[in-house]
């Protein structure tokens, strides 16, 4: 039985989308924040003009840093933790986080109201 190679070769390459559509399926809001460590307590700092959230944590070493921005976040915006989640590099200090289940309009409206 004979294989015809170019035959397969475009059999095996993917449709393309005309409009492809992408959707997350879970809702939700999501800040840039930059995280200071060995703090007295966790807390708000400050945010920037950009909407970058300045946070203070009362961790003490990296192992510490996932662990306390997530429940401070959870805390801060009445949320559960597993309805947090942290993106980018843990070894840095600049970090996106997302909350499921909360509007941007209520995110927007917690952190106005902790700068003021």
């Amino acid at each position: 039985m004979d294989i015809d190679i170019d035959s397969l070769q475009v059999a095996m390459k993917p449709k393309r989308l005309i409009n492809p559509q992408f959707h997350n399926g879970r809702g939700g809001a999501a800040i840039a924040v930059h995280i200071k460590v060995n703090a007295a307590q966790d807390g708000i700092l400050r945010i920037s003009r950009e909407g970058k959230v300045y946070i203070q944590l009362a961790a003490k070493n990296k192992s510490e840093i996932d662990a306390n921005l997530v429940a401070f976040v959870a805390a801060f915006f009445s949320v559960k933790t597993h309805q947090v989640e942290l993106l980018g590099n843990p070894a840095s200090n600049e970090r996106l986080v997302t909350i499921t289940g909360l509007t941007t309009e209520d995110l927007q409206r917690k952190i106005t109201a902790a700068a003021d």
